[in-house]
């Protein structure tokens, strides 16, 4: 049954044997052509920030033997994974924003993450897929630094934080890139907030396309709900029948189409009482 699973991203990559073989490959892979972001970042939606953000908040969660907490985040190692090498150290370097501490305290219980919603077989050896993101470098295990391991005379806290240190090194492109970057504001936070041309315009004195457009909305919501209340009100009663249904249907689908013009024609008109 184990061989015929379909392991997730993560699984496969932390099940392989030559993780540093592997670490250099992709790494090469993606320094091969690092003329473009998307190589370098991945096609992710969700940005190496918002990764981080929400690993953090699994990490930092009161209830981290929930299920739900687990497939979170199984599903971002997974994402990770399926990404370029640079987009897993951009993640860590986003949960070490705060200096090498930071990331230390991440890194520990990353290495501890429990799993134990997921069978033993189904559950993901960490520091390999750690290590698999970070080329020559070699987390250390919980278990060498303690006592009778190989390393009990000395500090694992040390150990890791050496690690973090070498991550952030790492991380100097992407760091170099976010700063480079520059978010585009139309608007200062003292600008008024925008209001819906409903709320700016006197129709009355303004026949404008935009007021018959609102009006033609108005008119159609009230007609399907007219219709839509005499057939709930008779479906009740037994006096309606499923076939009276379909006019009702037709008038809310001529209402959302004036609703579709609406917005056409001003993006904020949802904000308005009659538009929700």
């Amino acid at each position: 049954e184990f061989d015929n699973f379909i392991m997730s991203p993560a699984g496969r990559i932390a099940s392989l044997a030559d993780i540093p073989s592997l670490a250099q490959n992709r790494t090469l892979d993606v320094l091969q052509d690092t003329s473009r972001v998307e190589e370098m970042l991945g096609d992710s939606l969700l940005g190496p920030r918002d990764v981080a953000i929400l690993i953090q908040a699994g990490l930092a969660s009161a209830v981290k033997g929930s299920t739900v907490v687990q497939l979170n985040q199984r599903m971002l190692l997974d994402l990770m994974a399926s990404q370029p090498s640079s987009f897993a150290v951009a993640v860590l370097a986003e949960l070490g924003a705060d200096g090498p501490r930071a990331l230390v305290s991440a890194m520990m219980a990353l290495c501890d993450l429990e799993q134990s919603s997921f069978k033993e077989e189904h559950r993901i050896d960490m520091h390999n897929l750690l290590e698999s993101w970070l080329p020559g470098l070699k987390i250390p295990k919980r278990d060498d630094y303690r006592a009778g391991g190989r390393w009990a005379r000395q500090s694992y806290y040390d150990a890791v934080y050496a690690v973090s240190v070498s991550i952030l090194d790492l991380s100097q492109t992407y760091i170099g890139l976010k700063l480079r970057i520059q978010r585009v504001r139309l608007n200062s936070e003292s600008d008024p907030l925008p209001l819906p041309l409903e709320k700016t315009v006197d129709f009355d004195d303004n026949p404008s396309k935009f007021a018959a457009a609102v009006r033609l909305a108005q008119s159609k919501i009230a007609v399907a709900d007219e219709l839509g209340t005499e057939v709930i009100v008779g479906l009740r009663e037994h006096t309606k029948s499923s076939k009276d249904c379909e006019a009702v249907v037709s008038a809310y689908q001529d209402a959302f189409e004036a609703c579709a013009r609406v917005l056409s024609l001003d993006r904020l008109a949802f904000q308005t009482e009659w538009f929700k």
